[in-house]
C-alpha cells in the first residue's frame, strides 16, 4: 500500500521526462571548472580546474569536497556559485502532463532530496510543472542536509525520514544514479533506479527495482 510510504525523489535526470544528454553533462563540468577558476582559485586555468574536479568527483562523489579539503574553498559557497551559474536552456525540458496526473493518483508522501541548491530546484520544478506536487516544505537540497551526499552517507536520507516520521522500511528512494542508491539500500531503504535511455546489462544487488521513466514507475504503483 503506497499511502503508508515515503517516496524520496532525486530531481535532476530522475524527474525529467528523459535523461539529460551528454551535452548537459559536459556543460556542467565546464561551468563548474569556470566557477572554480574565476571565483575561488584563480591560480588554476579552467582546463586545470576541470581535470582536478574530475578526480575529486571520483574520490568524494562531489568535487566541491576535494576543493574544500585541499584548497580551503568554502563548500557551501562553491555549491551555490555553481548552481547560480548554470542555465537550464540546454536541457530543453518538456512538461509531461501524464506524469503530473500519475503523481496525483499515487498515494503516499512525496518529497525531493537533491544535490542541487534551492534556487535551481525551484526553477526546474517550475519548468516541469511539479511545484504543487513538491511544495517548499517537501524540497530538501544539499545545503539543507549539512552538505551530506547520498553516495557517501545515509545522513541526508535519515534527516528526511525523520522529518516525515518514517523508517527505512517504509521509505523508497528513486534515482537515476546507481551510486546514490547503494548506501540507501544498505540501511534498508527500497531502491528504484530510473535508467531512462541508459543501458543496464545486470541489475546491481543494491537496486530493488529498475524502471525507464517516472511515468512508468508511477503507473506501476497504481
Amino acid at each position: 500500500m503506497t499511502q503508508n510510504r515515503l517516496f524520496i525523489w532525486d530531481l535532476d535526470g530522475t524527474l525529467y521526462p528523459d535523461a539529460p544528454n551528454d551535452l548537459f553533462v559536459d556543460y556542467c563540468a565546464a561551468t563548474f571548472a569556470k566557477v572554480v577558476s574565476e571565483k575561488h582559485l584563480p591560480q588554476f586555468s579552467v582546463d586545470e580546474a576541470q581535470k582536478i574536479a574530475a578526480h575529486y568527483y571520483q574520490t568524494y562523489g562531489n568535487s566541491i569536497f576535494g576543493f574544500e579539503k585541499y584548497y580551503g574553498v568554502d563548500a557551501v559557497n562553491l555549491h551555490h556559485d555553481f548552481f547560480d551559474a548554470l542555465s537550464s536552456d540546454i536541457l530543453n525540458i518538456q512538461q509531461c502532463n501524464q506524469t503530473v496526473e500519475a503523481f496525483n493518483q499515487v498515494a503516499g508522501e512525496h518529497c525531493i532530496l537533491s544535490h542541487a541548491n534551492q534556487k535551481w530546484v525551484d526553477h526546474i520544478l517550475s519548468l516541469l510543472n511539479k511545484q504543487h506536487i513538491f511544495p517548499k516544505e517537501k524540497r530538501f537540497c544539499l545545503e539543507d542536509v549539512n552538505m551530506k551526499i547520498k553516495s557517501q552517507t545515509p545522513d541526508a536520507l535519515q534527516y528526511v525520514m525523520n522529518k516525515f516520521n518514517h523508517t527505512p522500511e517504509t521509505t523508497v528512494l528513486i534515482e537515476d544514479s546507481l551510486s546514490n542508491l547503494k548506501v540507501a539500500h544498505s540501511i534498508g531503504v527500497h531502491t528504484v533506479y530510473l535508467k531512462h535511455h541508459k543501458s543496464l546489462n545486470t541489475k546491481p544487488d543494491w537496486v530493488n527495482e529498475v524502471h525507464t521513466t517516472p511515468l512508468e514507475y508511477l503507473n506501476n504503483l497504481k
